[in-house]
């Protein structure tokens, strides 16, 4: 049995929490069962059901937070050795009396006629939320250990976390997107559960891999290219109706150009790049480790060439009329993309860095262009804002961007560069 998931069920079951939930269910039932009928006892299972798998969430993202707090996380990584074990134990173990008492809400609704589609449209999203909770306790030990200092329970942000992803997948899987023209003609309700279906292996993968990074192990970017294919293939339906008047290969290369893009910015926030992992990159660099430097690389980074490839695709295929907006978003990237890379190189590691990233594109996207447009409108416009028919002058920020950088680098050492 697993060693993590044994040494919870010892802490968190007795013999009173599991008699008290049956016990809850069985007075209930005798007494008000007669009064509100069935239709009003599945109602309620469900509503637990997702009550008890919010609270699991927040509890698997705690489990690792708290070991870190308490000093024990690291006695845990010595511990084990075999990533899958320690993932499972701690996401089934951290949320074992929530999933015990899931389990019998589910059964109560199952006896009472409950729809077999919204159950298995409830269980989905608590095992969505669950993994990325436990995500965002394996990214908030990480992050602790950058900032060297020990982390406080970060229920609020794994609340908000989990507000934010329902709204969401409420806008996914509203009717308004169901309508899409997706591939497989399905109802509603089983449509939202292979969507569901679909979307659950990608965070367990993420803490897979965020859980192996723990162990120090060097982890294949792989199943991330894989992601990244299967997000534009997701929203391909909706790419091939908005681009209608293009070629289909068109609409696709751009649409897989704007989600390699998104996840480039988005990682480029997220993954941080300090100067101690600048250093352990240039010396991989230096000493010919292709294999180890593939390996050690941010995936951020494997995005850049994937959207230029994409984007190169789609203005060939779709023609100079969407030039200068494909030219003038990839030239405003590059730029973003290299300036949280100057801000995290200078930041100590054991300060955050999102402070000063906040300001400085506050700066560029709210303060400058609100100055510079009294000055001149036209003219100054597409040097800080996106623009089609002043794409060019998206290219004196991007190449300024790298000179930074490359300067930067130069002077704390990095040769490389």
């Amino acid at each position: 049995m697993n060693a993590e998931l044994l040494r919870y069920a010892w802490q968190v079951l007795n013999a009173w929490r599991l008699v008290l939930a049956p016990l809850l269910w069985l007075v209930f039932l005798v007494l008000a069962l007669p009064s509100v009928g069935s239709g009003l006892v599945v109602t309620l299972a469900l509503a637990l059901v997702f009550i008890f798998g919010v609270w699991g969430m927040i509890a698997t993202g705690r489990a690792v937070l708290d070991e870190v707090a308490e000093m024990t996380w690291d006695q845990q990584r010595l511990i084990h050795t075999n990533a899958w074990s320690l993932l499972w134990g701690k996401w089934l173990g951290s949320s074992l009396y929530q999933w015990y008492v899931i389990t019998i809400c589910t059964g109560v609704a199952v006896v009472f006629g409950a729809k077999p589609w919204d159950l298995a449209f409830y269980l989905l999203f608590i095992l969505l939320f669950q993994t990325l909770g436990l995500g965002t306790g394996l990214a908030g030990a990480m992050r602790c250990r950058q900032l060297r200092r020990p982390t406080t329970h970060n229920t609020a942000a794994l609340v908000a976390g989990g507000l934010v992803l329902l709204g969401l997948f409420n806008l996914l899987l509203s009717d308004q997107v169901l309508r899409l023209p997706w591939w497989l003609p399905l109802p509603p309700d089983q449509l939202r559960v292979l969507w569901l279906a679909l979307w659950l292996p990608w965070p367990i993968l993420l803490a897979h891999r965020l859980t192996r990074l723990e162990l120090q192990e060097r982890v294949s970017p792989l199943p991330f290219f894989l992601f990244v294919a299967f997000v534009a293939g997701f929203f391909d339906p909706a790419t091939q109706k908005a681009g209608r008047e293009l070629l289909p290969l068109a609409a696709s290369s751009l649409g897989m150009a704007g989600v390699a893009g998104a996840v480039a910015y988005t990682l480029s926030w997220l993954e941080r790049v300090d100067e101690r992992r600048w250093r352990w990159l240039a010396e991989l660099y230096q000493t010919r480790s292709w294999s180890e430097l593939w390996l050690s690389l941010p995936l951020g980074w494997f995005c850049l060439p994937i959207c230029l490839a994409a984007c190169i695709s789609g203005v060939y295929l779709a023609g100079p009329s969407l030039l200068g907006w494909t030219a003038s978003l990839l030239l405003f990237l590059v730029r973003d993309w290299t300036v949280t890379l100057i801000i995290q190189l200078r930041t100590p590691t054991h300060r955050d860095p999102w402070g000063m990233m906040v300001f400085v594109f506050a700066l560029l996207y709210l303060f400058l262009p609100l100055v510079t447009s009294q000055i001149a409108v036209d003219f100054w416009r597409g040097f800080f804002l996106p623009s089609q028919e002043q794409a060019w002058k998206g290219l004196p920020g991007a190449l300024l961007a790298i000179g930074l950088l490359v300067w930067q680098g130069r002077l704390i050492g990095l040769k490389s560069l």
